[in-house]
């Protein structure tokens, strides 16, 4: 098989009869050996789980039981997601040892979709960070994938996954994405449960799809937060008709330092999505301003996490020295200035929302 399988077309081809659960999870599975090694995306690979899932897979198929387009096809998931009897590490040696004893939610909907999961890909520790060390960019290995979904965002571009499970605070699943040249999406919040997800931030966390294109996501988005019966799914409304679609455009894009070919790409998409679309000048706000809120928001948040589940200050020696550095700073933070910043965000929030409906 060449490494050309999108989710889309791996799962007609599985429905279609012409491939099989078993030989995707094997073209995966090898490709995981054959790059693995270089490129560090996985924490833990679960090759005899995969293949068990598979030939389920395929026997339901030719028993005619259909669970959807995510039936036989092999995932992975990132290393904060909560999986029954497999380590779940969140990228440190703090969790060295950690086996949860049942599925996060959103592993349960996998689970029912008939999905294959290969296993967890590697994280910046707690989810904290954009770099996913030791995990290397497939594209030029002295560069990084991003971070903090960087191993998912670089199994999905080796081919080694055919979609995988991200989370984004601040950007954690985008920023891989875009580095690795693959498709993230971030739902909106509470679309997606996580529940059995290692939290880094409460209030801001997302968990979310990466894969080879929007199409693949919206198939993985209609398993991870299904629409009410009677709805059109995700999947089918990422390749219909979009002659309603109201596309704003934020001013100032154009004299941003983008390169030439991105911003070529951009207008193009511009012009294809919409005949008419609008300018949209962004709120008022002070930049700066802004990242000090998040900042007094996610520290406080992922202290109160680590300290509730008794690993800081109690595993502080575990921790990689950036993190735990991170989480003496975040203590520090005071009550009033998270209530200031939670303020700011809520009035930053309602000025988009007024700029949106303008």
């Amino acid at each position: 098989m060449a490494n050309d399988w999108t989710l889309a077309s791996a799962s007609r081809a599985w429905h279609a009869g012409t491939v099989s659960a078993r030989e995707l999870t094997e073209y995966c599975l090898a490709r995981i050996d054959a790059m693995d090694e270089r490129t560090r995306a996985f924490v833990t690979t679960t090759p005899a789980d995969a293949r068990a899932a598979a030939a389920a897979a395929d026997a339901e198929r030719q028993s005619g039981h259909d669970r959807g387009p995510l039936h036989g096809m092999p995932v992975a998931l990132k290393d904060l997601v909560e999986t029954r009897g497999v380590l779940t590490t969140a990228g440190s040696a703090v969790l060295a040892d950690n086996i949860p004893e049942a599925d996060a939610t959103i592993v349960t909907r996998l689970r029912e979709s008939g999905a294959v999961m290969l296993g967890k890909t590697n994280t910046h520790e707690f989810a904290w960070g954009v770099f996913t060390p030791p995990t290397r960019n497939p594209w030029n290995l002295q560069h990084i994938p991003g971070g903090s979904s960087g191993g998912s965002a670089v199994a999905v571009a080796c081919g080694m996954a055919l979609g995988a499970i991200g989370t984004d605070t601040g950007g954690s699943i985008r920023i891989p994405a875009a580095c690795c040249g693959v498709s993230g999406h971030k739902p909106t919040f509470g679309l997606v449960p996580l529940e059995g997800i290692i939290p880094l931030s409460t209030s801001l966390d997302h968990a979310g799809p990466i894969a080879r294109t929007i199409e693949d996501c919206a198939i993985m988005l209609d398993v991870l937060a299904p629409r009410p019966a009677g709805q059109p799914g995700y999947a089918a409304a990422s390749v219909g008709a979009i002659d309603d679609l109201r596309l704003a455009v934020l001013g100032g894009i154009w004299e941003t330092s983008v390169d030439a070919e991105v911003l070529a790409i951009v207008r193009a998409a511009i012009t294809a999505l919409s005949a008419s679309p609008r300018a949209c000048d962004p709120p008022a706000f002070d930049h700066a301003e802004l990242f000090a809120a998040y900042r007094g928001i996610q520290g406080p948040e992922a202290s109160v996490a680590h300290a509730e589940r008794g690993w800081y200050p109690d595993r502080a020696e575990r921790y990689t020295p950036l993190t735990r550095e991170r989480l003496a700073r975040a203590a520090e933070i005071s009550g009033p200035r998270y209530v200031a910043a939670q303020r700011l965000r809520a009035r930053y929030t309602r000025a988009w929302e007024q700029a949106l409906i303008d």
